[in-house]
């Protein structure tokens, strides 16, 4: 009997299974030498640096080598529940404990020390960037002396030789001594770095604002959508300012947006989703920390579309003969909002329902955007221009403005009443025009004149009329208004 042996498919080797369990074992082995030290004379120093920290002692006593070598041992190791090497950093103490240990390093220790040191830094890459100026001098000049007469074997120490000035710099400055576009697992590899080493964080978070930087506006490919995935893995690390990871992310590419006046439908979606609606109030400070003028300009944008959406597809010329001439009016103007609030009643809510379900669900998630209208028929709208609010309505509302908000924005539901009767809203209305001969073009004009005597917000009036009004009524109409007094300039 003859036996078939089939062979594997050696196009799939190595597979994806092997490759992470090689990178596992190899992570493993890096870690050997760096595991966790106990024993009687490693506690006491543990303790001796407890009290050194707390009581703001000025020399630290080794009474050994060995016991330089233990000091870094306990610096790297306990941070839970007694971090060390926070205590020391509260009051100078990592300084002045550098000055008493420094002497003690000689050439009996100093191989071992170079590769403690060395971790220590990589593992608490954050706390010593903060160091005070003289302290990081200290500790840096420390490091580059060891590593210039390092003689030993280890193949982190070895490698971080040729590159101790960018290693000490930081995290940018290493990702630019490799080759440009050298991918993050290969330095990892090179440096020999542990996965939970503070400065692989750092790595990443310089690598990922680095390729963000390299974007073209509103750029959204497969490639940028994998390097996003990965920064909101670690969206909310700091980057050494206010801003987070994914603060700083968003603020690059805002600001080529800004540029260019322009931002793509995706790149407001995933903004919205992901960092939050500038519209709301509970991401204002998230917003702020972006950019001030970044938030108003992507808040603008977002209310801008809301009104273009009310005008268009949240309402309809059902039982509202002003539909056409209010969507055609406000159009000219809708470039000026600032921000806005949906207000739409009950029949609205029912379209907007069947005929838009995913504007639909996005109204149902943020009620405090997309409100409602204790009404039937009638739907509302405000827009805030900066110098002036407005609240626009169908179905027999007038269009009223304000000095300021004449209701709190952060309601989920209104009454129409809320508009005009309040005394917050009698104190803020400086001015209302009922929707009157619509056809005629009164209304329209009078409030185009308005806001242009009163606001400086300058429209044509050919501008206003529905695109499809022949030139001869055009002419008509404007002999028309001007024969009552109003101004047709």
């Amino acid at each position: 009997m003859k036996i078939k042996f089939q062979l594997p498919d050696l196009g799939q080797f190595p597979s994806t299974d092997f490759n992470a369990s090689l990178s596992k074992s190899s992570e493993i082995f890096r870690s050997i030498g760096m595991g966790k030290e106990a024993g009687q004379e490693y506690e006491a120093i543990r303790q001796r640096l407890i009290l050194f920290a707390v009581h703001q002692e000025t020399e630290f006593c080794v009474d050994k080598p060995a016991d330089v070598y233990r000091v870094f041992s306990v610096l790297i190791q306990e941070s839970v529940p007694d971090d060390v090497l926070g205590m020391l950093l509260q009051k100078d103490g990592f300084y002045r404990l550098l000055q008493s240990i420094t002497p003690s390093i000689d050439e009996s220790n100093w191989e071992l020390i170079c590769k403690k040191i060395l971790t220590l830094y990589y593992s608490r890459y954050y706390d010593l960037n903060r160091l005070p100026a003289e302290a990081r001098k200290m500790f840096d000049s420390l490091i580059q002396e060891l590593m210039h007469k390092y003689d030993g074997k280890n193949r982190m120490v070895l490698q971080a030789i040729p590159r101790v000035k960018p290693i000490l710099q930081g995290a940018k400055y290493i990702l630019e001594s490799y080759p440009r576009g050298t991918e993050l697992r290969v330095i990892y590899n090179d440096l020999f770095l542990l996965s939970h080493f503070e400065i692989w964080e750092a790595l990443q978070i310089a690598y990922f604002i680095e390729r963000v930087k390299t974007w073209h506006p509103n750029q959204y490919d497969e490639f940028v959508q994998s390097i996003l995935k990965e920064i909101l893995i670690h969206k909310d690390k700091s980057i050494g300012g206010p801003r987070s990871l994914l603060e700083e992310a968003a603020y690059i590419m805002l600001s080529k947006c800004h540029v260019i006046g322009r931002i793509s439908a995706e790149w407001l979606e995933w903004l919205r989703e992901h960092v939050g609606d500038p519209r709301l109030s509970r991401y204002e400070y998230v917003w702020l920390r972006i950019d001030a003028l970044l938030y108003r300009w992507v808040r603008g944008l977002l209310s801008q579309q809301d009104v273009k959406e009310f005008l268009t597809i949240m309402t309809d010329g059902n039982n509202d003969e002003v539909y056409q001439y209010r969507q055609q009016f406000w159009m000219q103007y809708v470039n000026r909002v600032q921000f806005s609030k949906v207000m739409l009643g009950r029949d609205a809510q029912a379209k907007v329902r069947k005929t838009q379900p995913e504007l639909f669900k996005r109204m149902r998630k943020d009620p405090e955007i997309y409100s409602s209208l204790d009404e039937n028929e009638r739907s509302c709208i405000y827009m805030d221009f900066g110098d002036f609010c407005v609240i626009e309505g169908t179905h027999s509302a007038k269009v009223r403005f304000y000095s300021e908000s004449p209701v709190n924005l952060t309601r989920k539901s209104y009454h129409y009443q809320d508009f005009y009767t309040t005394t917050k809203a009698s104190n803020a209305l400086i001015h209302e025009v009922g929707h009157h001969g619509s056809d005629r073009y009164h209304w329209q004009n009078l409030i185009r004149n308005y806001l242009s005597n009163e606001f400086r917000l300058h429209v044509l009036l050919d501008k206003i009329f529905l695109p499809d009004l022949y030139i001869g009524t055009r002419e008509r109409i404007k002999q028309d208004l001007y024969s009552k007094g109003q101004s047709i300039d």
